[in-house]
């Protein structure tokens, strides 16, 4: 989740001049909040979903050479906690989001604009 948050904070820090030019179209600092939001659990689910994805490939892979072998197993897996990891990085994510968007939009936008990269 370090890292999750990390990139994300990574991530806005180069943002600011579009958020500051959102802000000068007109854009209120709630719609940037909720655009923020709306963008870390779309980006984090779907994240989710392909690793998600790849775990069920591996696992039927391990469920086929294992049925083919004198070992025939059952494969589990623990899914209360796999599904609390995904709502723990959800959580992670739009917090982080929201922290790093709030301290760009604590900044005059006509700086932010205005600033060289």
């Amino acid at each position: 989740m370090v890292a999750i948050a990390n990139t994300l904070v990574m991530a806005f820090s180069r943002r600011d001049r579009e958020i500051a030019s959102l802000i000068l179209l007109g854009v209120t600092p709630g719609q940037v909040r909720r655009m923020v939001v709306v963008e870390a659990l779309l980006v984090t689910g779907l994240g989710f979903g392909v690793a998600a994805m790849f775990l069920a490939i591996g696992l039927n892979g391990y469920h086929t050479a294992l049925s083919h072998s004198l070992l025939a197993t059952q494969v589990q897996l623990p899914w209360q906690e796999l599904i609390g990891l995904g709502v723990a990085c959800l959580v992670a994510a739009t917090v982080t989001s929201l922290i790093a968007v709030s301290r760009i939009l604590g900044r005059p936008a006509m700086a932010m604009v205005a600033a060289r990269e």
